[in-house]
């Protein structure tokens, strides 16, 4: 197996890890919208539904490149010991995700299967197109397919080793910006579906304040009735007092009158 074909495993291998960091992250965030009894936005659902099904694409990248392995070392198995592990961290977060009833990602069910090595010649006996089409594919969600530089010349004409050598040097500055250009537009990507979810949040949040903010409003206009109520009582209860002060005497005599009237009348 060449070393160029390694490094693409070990490229793919890294930016699979990247999806799941973020498929990870956005499971967590729907689990947090959950408990807050919202429900995800179309957008969410959609993004999700695209990292879901760049990751299986990205499996079965990693499922070809390995099953056309002719030999096994050291490093191969390494390699298909991470691409395992991959596969066992994206089977836990898809089986997190079956209870959700907004989304219905069944078709995007991965189950790892240990690539079956093949010799050089039942390689080389697969459909040329077919080969031809998947490299392609994969060169362009890579950001690796091959620079052609322009020339006015045609035929089959030999050109010197120098110019071969800037040739590859073109090919491989172009693959490296290319795979930059991808990463960057990958944590775009990320930022851009962290703002939507945090922008989701926000708005549930918002929710929540305008219920509670109404809640507080009912009980301070509770609180105020309740404290006008009790003025109204100690007014009444002071104006009570103030009265039986003013008549007191009065009321005193016409009891001792009343006492001394049945006196009289029972002593005679």
């Amino acid at each position: 197996m060449s070393a160029v074909k390694i490094k693409d495993i070990k490229t793919t291998l890294g930016k699979v890890t990247i999806c799941l960091d973020e498929l990870a992250s956005t499971v967590e965030e729907r689990h947090s919208i959950f408990q807050m009894k919202l429900t995800p936005t179309t957008n969410d659902n959609f993004e999700l539904i695209s990292l879901l099904q760049r990751i299986v694409q990205y499996f079965k990248y990693l499922q070809d490149d390995f099953s056309g392995i002719s030999n096994t070392t050291p490093a191969i198995e390494s390699l298909l010991g991470q691409f395992a592990i991959c596969s066992s961290q994206y089977n836990e977060l898809y089986e997190s995700l079956l209870d959700d009833t907004t989304i219905d990602i069944r078709e995007y069910e991965y189950s790892f299967k240990r690539p079956v090595t093949s010799t050089k010649s039942v390689r080389f006996q697969e459909s040329t197109h077919s080969s031809t089409n998947n490299n392609e594919n994969r060169d362009e969600l890579m950001g690796t397919r091959a620079f052609k530089p322009y020339t006015d010349e045609s035929g089959d004409e030999t050109i010197s080793d120098g110019e071969s050598f800037n040739a590859s040097d073109n090919r491989e500055m172009f693959a490296q910006h290319q795979q930059t250009l991808l990463r960057q537009d990958e944590d775009l990507d990320v930022l851009h579906s962290s703002i939507r979810r945090q922008h989701s949040m926000g708005v549930g949040i918002n929710s929540e304040l305008d219920d509670h903010l109404i809640l507080l409003n009912d009980l301070e206009s509770g609180v105020d009735d309740a404290g006008y109520r009790l003025n109204s009582a100690a007014n009444r209860l002071h104006d009570f007092r103030r009265k039986a002060k003013e008549n007191g005497s009065l009321v005193t005599i016409v009891v001792l009158t009343v006492i001394l009237i049945l006196l009289l009348v029972v002593l005679n």
